[in-house]
């Protein structure tokens, strides 16, 4: 293992890399030279920039059937009226199916109308596109693209995609029952979603994960994490997601577990408007009187705080003096400086006012959703001009009572319970989102499109945990907690698409995208407490962090431009298929900031034990009082004292790549290139305690690295409807901006501080992938893959103390991975054609991933609990994930139905420095889905999701009685309404 990952084996890697290419370009030259491709090239340059064009002749229009997908017929003015935007299914659930076009950013060329007014078929290499008539404006017949991207469509872009690919479209979402894209491609194989939001695939978490929009990148708004948050985009939004599980010179560096792309909806071909409407109750939340909740901002339910939250202008500026209890005698050289610096104190003091610590009682109502989309086509200055926009609104409560949290400390040769407490936590999330596209083809073989997009997302919780410690029995502790998490997301993109016939066909595809993306978290409460002997107290060193009553004010944007421009170049290669030279650029430049102000309060008021009362109009501020000599005493009752943290980071991602799309002969096509791209990163922070690593605390970052990123494949086309899949790639991962950032904040999911480390590295990946995939009919699909992944330098998370109550992140020495997948999707009738309308489908992954201890942490381990592994597996990665889908469809009565269950194996939340490491264990999750299309117009749906309801319980070692932590979420009964206007 720690052969393969040397720098030795990297050059051989390396070697190996150009040997391929040098025999791949090699080989095209010398054929390309000998087959005087050379000269007729030539030939078509000059007469593009001389202006001329080669008679049509009548061999040109009748191309062999391989050279295009798409049939090139001169388009007629009555064609050109004819050809509106299109999409490839519908834009809501109800829309009517759309026979014609193409979604955001896919082929929009204008297609001839047939004088016989038949459908025409085009046939491409082994992938075939039948093109059906249909009815245009005049009553003449005009030419579809492909169908749309339902289950079977899907399957057949998977069996001809150059990368090993996987797809959930819109209508396997709706079957499902999902909400955003975490939950639709939750169900792919080696697919975990963590937190609701971030997914891990093939063992490797977020940072080894792409993720984009319509093929644009897309900043994270989350500074714990490094990729984007898929909660954010709703499924009633959604054409299609495409995850890469195989890197190609086109993508991203970064893509070494997967690329991600969420493909939008566009335009209909005919006008439509659809609303729908839903809502969900909840066992163990809806109209429970003991939901925890607080008092917010009258702008709560659209997830924008209305400034009540907002940290007072004079305050967010200031510098906070320290108390003064004495002004001095009058005269002495700092008497009016001292008195001035009191003053000040005690207006900033009552500046912040006073506020609710701890949280309150209140019935929640139902979950509810609203969304609505329409869509038109129309012509503008007689060129095709489709538009779409959509509005979804999604609101949603949580709660749980039941829970436990708990800390074990090692003690001697032994680990024993340091504190243990009851939990309950209740929260509300609000995320509504907005999307407009526009589309149009000016000119034959030209397109351009321009989509908008925006999310807004927030999170309001409020938590109280009581409990006590082993070594503390006389003494109760108490925790409230008050959250307030916004995040928007905004993207303007704007695309066009670029066909040359005059140049051998070529392809030009751009794109240039604008992002800004931010988090929130303004006025975040923490009221921590003991009871003693009948008298509460805060403040206390034995207390949790923080030991004084705090408020945190959080701000974070970032600011994101993605340029990227592909151009790709057919050629005839003797075979039934085309070849392609493919080339790139791409650019994205991003400046991030982020600040955080920890106001807390100290002081000598009494406090009755109710956080709510801590703060007084009464006891803000000092209390004068006359002194000796003509001095001026001050009474603190409550005064403020802050912490201020900051980091402000610029990065500069560029590439370059070249690859080639190769088919030797009908069966084998090489697919091979590099990328070569440049990374410039700079962090500087300023955090209001020493940093745990460097031990200052103003620290800075750089990254400056040059990665070559090779990547070869081949695909072995064993029959027409089975692949033999080989890939070999070289891919990195990067330190996030919060990783290097070295300041120290609270993680209100994982419960924890965390410091930064601004000495990490790059990561360096190696992998190795082989599928197998069959495709018994267009709907059915039986596949095998097997990965393997060597790590250089991959980023860990880790506890800092012994004590375990700080992490941050190191560099461990190498990893790898090692997995297999087995993916099933069949129809029943093979058992009895009265089963034709059930399908059975579902995947299967065993992952394996180890990363080797360090010599402290496998001392530590031994010392505490004898013997132990030498490794362990990798942050997030569970052993083994299961999905299996039990489907129902029968078009002609428009029922559907799903039963869906989904089991992940443990996985490491936390590695310890000396116990056990904490993991969390499997919460089989059962779903079923229903639907029932009532009329024409209408459909309804109801889901009842969780049926089994588990514990989600997290435990120090993969089989342990140690609880570190658990709750459970509840069964929910949901009804969704949908209705074509």
């Amino acid at each position: 293992m720690a052969k393969r990952l040397n720098r030795e084996g990297e050059r051989t890697s390396f070697l190996i890399a150009v040997a391929i290419h040098i025999i791949i370009i090699g080989g095209l030259t010398f054929w390309a030279w000998k087959t005087g491709k050379f000269e007729s090239a030539r030939r078509s340059i000059l007469q593009y920039l001389k202006g001329e064009k080669e008679p049509r002749q009548q061999a040109v229009e009748n191309t062999k059937s391989h050279r295009s997908a798409t049939p090139r017929i001169p388009q007629t003015p009555q064609a050109q009226q004819n050809l509106l935007g299109r999409t490839r299914r519908p834009v809501a659930d109800d829309a009517p199916p759309p026979v014609d076009g193409g979604s955001f950013f896919q082929d929009l060329r204008p297609q001839a109308e047939n004088a016989s007014g038949a459908g025409m078929t085009s046939e491409r290499g082994r992938g075939r596109t039948h093109l059906q008539g249909r009815q245009g404006y005049g009553g003449r017949s005009v030419l579809a693209p492909p169908s749309p991207p339902t289950t079977r469509q899907l399957l057949i872009e998977r069996r001809q995609a150059t990368a090993a690919i996987e797809s959930v479209g819109a209508e396997q979402i709706s079957q499902v029952g999902g909400a955003d894209v975490a939950s639709a491609i939750a169900r792919l194989p080696s697919t975990t979603i963590i937190d609701g939001k971030f997914p891990v695939v093939r063992g490797l978490g977020d940072r080894y994960i792409v993720t984009t929009l319509n093929g644009a990148g897309i900043p994270s708004a989350d500074p714990y994490r490094p990729s984007a948050s898929l909660d954010l985009f709703p499924a009633q939004m959604v054409e299609k997601v495409v995850v890469s599980k195989t890197f190609t010179p086109d993508q991203p560096g970064a893509s070494s577990g997967a690329n991600i792309d969420i493909v939008t909806k566009s335009f209909p071909e005919e006008q439509f408007a659809t609303v729908g409407f839903g809502v969900s109750y909840n066992n163990q939340v809806t109209g429970n009187e003991r939901f925890l909740t607080y008092r917010g901002g009258k702008l709560d339910w659209l997830a924008m705080d209305d400034g009540s939250r907002s940290i007072p202008q004079i305050v967010a500026n200031a510098t906070i003096p320290p108390p003064i209890y004495s002004s001095g005698r009058p005269g002495s050289p700092t008497y009016e400086s001292r008195i001035a610096q009191a003053n000040l104190l005690n207006e900033l003091t009552r500046a912040m006012g006073v506020t609710q610590f701890a949280p309150s009682e209140k019935a929640p109502p139902p979950d509810h959703s609203f969304s609505l989309a329409a869509g038109d086509s129309l012509f503008l200055f007689s060129q095709p001009l489709g538009m779409f926009g959509g509005l979804t609104y999604r609101r949603e409560f949580s709660y749980y009572e039941d829970g436990l949290s708990a800390r074990y400390t090692p003690a001697g040769s032994e680990v024993i319970k340091s504190q243990e407490f009851s939990d309950r936590f209740g929260s509300e999330t609000v995320n509504w989102s907005a999307i407009a596209t526009l589309t149009t083809s000016f000119a034959e073989n030209h397109q351009i499109g321009l989509c908008f997009f925006h999310n807004q997302n927030a999170f309001k919780g409020a938590r109280y945990q009581v409990g006590s410690r082993e070594s503390e029995p006389n003494r109760t502790f108490f925790t409230h907690r008050l959250l307030w998490v916004e995040r928007s997301l905004r993207t303007i993109q704007l695309k066009g698409k670029n066909e040359f016939p005059t140049l051998g066909s070529a392809n030009l595809e751009w794109l240039i995208s604008s992002t800004v993306t931010t988090q929130g978290e303004p006025d975040t409460r923490f009221f921590n407490m003991v009871l003693e002997e009948g008298v509460y107290a805060t403040g206390r060193n034995y207390l949790p962090d923080p030991q004084d009553p705090t408020r945190y004010f959080r701000n974070l944007k970032e600011n994101n431009l993605n340029p990227k421009v592909d151009l790709s170049l057919p050629f005839e290669t003797g075979t039934a298929e085309d070849g392609k030279l493919k080339v790139g650029w791409y650019l994205s430049v991003s400046d991030r900031f982020f600040e955080e102000r920890q106001i807390y309060y100290r002081g000598d008021a009494p406090f009755s034990g109710d956080p709510n009362s801590y703060l007084t109009e009464s006891n803000l501020g000092y209390n004068p009082q006359p002194g000796p000599g003509g001095s001026t005493l001050f009474e603190w009752h409550r005064y403020i004292s802050s912490f201020n943290s900051t980091y402000k980071a610029d990065s500069r991602i560029s590439a370059y790549y070249g690859m080639v799309e190769f088919p030797f002969w009908d069966r084998l096509k090489l697919v091979g290139g590099a990328r070569v791209e440049s990374t410039e990163l700079r962090v500087d922070s300023l955090s209001y305690i020493e940093n745990s690593i460097t031990g200052a605390r103003t620290n800075s970052a750089t990254l400056n690295e040059i990665n070559i990123l090779p990547a070869a494949g081949l695909i072995w086309h064993l029959s027409s409807n089975a692949n033999l899949r080989l890939n070999w790639s070289h891919t990195i991962a990067r330190p996030t901006v919060r990783e290097l950032a070295a300041f120290r904040s609270y993680d209100p999911v994982l419960d924890i501080e965390v410091d930064g480390n601004p000495r990490l590295e790059i990561s360096e990946i190696e992998n190795y992938d082989l599928r197998l995939e069959w495709f018994p009919t267009h709907n059915e699909l039986i596949s095998l893959s097997v990965f393997r992944k060597f790590i250089h330098r991959p980023i860990e998370r880790r506890f800092i103390s012994m004590v375990g109550d700080l992490i941050s992140y190191e560099n461990r020495d190498h990893a790898e991975v090692f997995g297999v997948e087995l993916e099933l999707r069949k129809s029943l009738s093979f058992i009895d054609p009265l089963l034709a309308d059930w399908s059975l489908g579902g995947n299967f992954s065993w992952i394996h991933s180890r990363t080797p201890l360090t010599a402290t942490e496998l001392a530590n381990k031994k010392a505490i609990l004898g013997s132990v592994p030498s490794s362990r597996p990798l942050f997030d990665q569970p052993p083994y994930i299961l999905n299996v889908d039990l489907a129902y469809d029968n078009p002609v009565w428009g029922t559907s139905a799903s039963l869906v269950f989904n089991m992940v194996g443990p996985r490491i939340v936390i590695a310890s420095l000396a116990t056990e490491d904490v993991y969390e264990q499997p919460a089989p999750r059962l779903d079923l889905i229903l639907s029932q299309k009532m009329s024409r117009r209408t459909s309804i749906r109801l889901a009842v999701r969780n049926l089994l309801n588990p514990t989600i319980e997290r435990t120090y070692g993969k089989n342990s009685k140690f609880v570190y932590s658990s709750f459970s979420r509840g069964v929910s009964l949901a009804l969704h309404l949908t209705v074509q206007l």
